[in-house]
């Protein structure tokens, strides 16, 4: 007995029968070389998984850093989709309303997963400094040297060595503030 593949309809099964006396020589040995014991082989099919391909953050972020030439951590993962807006804020009403092509909800988890379009997204955006400073809003620094790559975030560089402000970048004076 063999299993087939019905064509018409996907969900129906078709099963063919054939005589022993119709087999050819070699299709005869087949058969006695399976022996008596009868065997049924299947083929495994694809089922629907929930989640399949999706990315939790840690993952994506790692995937978005081994595509670039700096240094993606889940700070950054995190700063990224909330200015891209792919999900709703934390606590919102409604956390399944997300950019379904990047995220999605997974609702028995009550967590996110990420889709290698997002992270191809990420990537594109990141790959370069002034795209990675313009999504970012800071310097990146680089994977081998752990640098940073231009001039460093203002945060970076305590008080105390910073090269004193131009005219155009220092703030007031406190007498003028006081005088308008």
């Amino acid at each position: 007995m063999l299993q087939e593949l019905a064509p018409k309809d996907p969900d129906a099964l078709a099963v063919q029968f054939t005589r022993y006396d119709d087999l050819t020589d070699e299709q005869r040995a087949a058969v006695e070389a399976i022996g008596r014991k009868g065997y049924v082989v299947v083929r495994e099919q694809k089922r629907p998984v929930v989640g399949h391909g999706l990315l939790r953050p840690t993952q994506a972020a790692l995937a978005v850093q081994d595509r670039i030439p700096f240094v993606f951590n889940t700070n950054h993962f995190t700063t990224a989709s909330k200015k891209i807006g792919v999900r709703p804020k934390v606590g919102d009403p409604h956390p399944e309303r997300t950019e379904e092509r990047y995220c999605l909800y997974d609702e028995p988890h009550r967590d996110y997963g990420y889709t290698e379009a997002y992270v191809a997204k990420l990537a594109r955006e990141c790959a370069t400094e002034a795209g990675f400073r313009a999504l970012l809003r800071t310097a990146p620094r680089d994977k081998v040297t752990g640098g940073w790559v231009g001039s460093p975030p203002l945060h970076a560089t305590p008080p105390w060595r910073r090269s004193a402000p131009s005219a155009a970048q220092e703030p007031p004076d406190m007498d003028t503030m006081r005088s308008a």
